[in-house]
């Protein structure tokens, strides 16, 4: 449990500080993938919920009729990567070509109702958190802890609107620097190098995407379990195995009907063509502490950072909503040095000073 100065802190804040001003972006049930693909494409946005706005559902919702689901454009390329056709073309070896995948995309599913594909590929699809704007804080935490992205918050004005994981992290975040700074003193749990956390599972391995092969299957691999799905891939150089590069549904904003076939370039090349302003690769080796690696990944604003071995591959995640999980349960002290207390810098003499530990690699390029 967390402490009661944590948790009086969290209830300063109530959802509606995270959404003001904010928008809902959403469609019918009937509007068709094409349109919908549209749409995401101009918001610039990864999801919508979808509503059914039939006479028997019209007064739901302040107006927005039934809760269908949620759809994201990962939902549609998954589409694309477990048709029959890809499949087919998989087993048999083949490389598709543009022209192939056009079709596809032309005949079997821009034509489809979003509510034919809404929840078919993730189970997050099919349900949504509901939130009022008075809820405290604490409650979203411990919602999003048990993985769910996002979450739908009811306004008395303005209507309802989206709440994310990540919007979650940036304002506390931004709170929190504003706090006057405690001593450093951290709990045990929290100097723990990562390879001592349940973070590594010696019996597990990371799933990952050579980054020769083609995105497609990149996007296949990451829906191929629909109750468990994976958020990204850490994409591997097909010769060493190191982590170049991560591949997730942030990759896939902004694209459109046209601009679908480019799935079929190798994952690397994918990434690049992609124009977006995406996470960059954050990756973090084995001794590094718990608390030094989820300073980092909230001040730069990562969804995820990839735990590496010397030979830089990979062997674990650490996610936001492992973040979640780790804000229900720190103390205080813990809590307020994660995200106010700036990681010690090299010292003059070109080594890290006394007492850090852990190193952590920051790649610039957008993946």
């Amino acid at each position: 449990m967390s402490s009661p100065a944590l948790e009086n802190f969290l209830d300063k804040f109530t959802v509606s500080e995270l959404v003001q001003g904010r928008e809902l972006y959403w469609v019918e049930s009937k509007t068709s993938v094409k349109q919908t693909l549209k749409k995401l494409q101009d918001k610039r946005i990864l999801s919508m919920p979808v509503f059914d706005k039939g006479p028997e559902h019209k007064a739901k919702n302040g107006g927005l009729g039934k809760y269908i689901g949620l759809i994201t454009i990962g939902d549609i390329v998954q589409g694309l990567a477990f048709n029959p056709w890809f499949d087919k073309i998989t087993m048999q070896k083949e490389k598709p070509t543009k022209e192939d995948l056009s079709r596809l995309v032309k005949f079997s599913i821009l034509e489809s109702k979003v509510s034919e594909i809404v929840g078919e590929m993730t189970e997050e699809g099919k349900h949504l958190i509901i939130l009022d704007e008075n809820d405290k804080l604490k409650t979203a935490l411990k919602l999003f802890a048990k993985g769910q992205h996002r979450a739908l918050v009811v306004r008395s004005k303005g209507g309802p609107c989206m709440l994310s994981q990540s919007d979650c992290v940036k304002f506390l975040s931004n709170k929190l620097n504003y706090e006057e700074a405690i001593g450093t003193k951290v709990g045990l749990l929290f100097e723990r190098s990562l390879s001592n956390t349940n973070l590594l599972d010696e019996n597990k391995q990371v799933k990952s995407v050579r980054a020769d092969e083609i995105a497609l299957m990149g996007y296949r691999e990451l829906g191929i379990n629909a109750k468990d799905p994976l958020a990204a891939l850490p994409v591997v150089d097909s010769k060493t195995g190191k982590v170049v590069a991560t591949l997730s549904e942030s990759d896939l904003r902004g694209i459109d009907e046209h601009t679908l076939t480019d799935l079929l370039l190798p994952v690397t090349e994918f990434i690049k063509k992609s124009d977006k302003d995406t996470e960059s690769l954050l990756t973090f080796e084995e001794d590094t502490t718990l608390g030094d690696a989820i300073f980092m990944l909230s001040k730069k604003s990562a969804h995820r950072a990839w735990i590496v071995d010397d030979d830089q591959k990979p062997i674990g995640v650490l996610s936001l909503t492992d973040l979640m999980a780790a804000m229900c349960e720190w103390s205080w002290p813990t809590f307020k040095r994660i995200f106010s207390v700036p990681l010690p810098q090299d010292n003059e003499n070109g080594g890290a000073p006394a007492g850090a530990a852990g190193n952590f690699t920051l790649d610039s390029k957008p993946v």
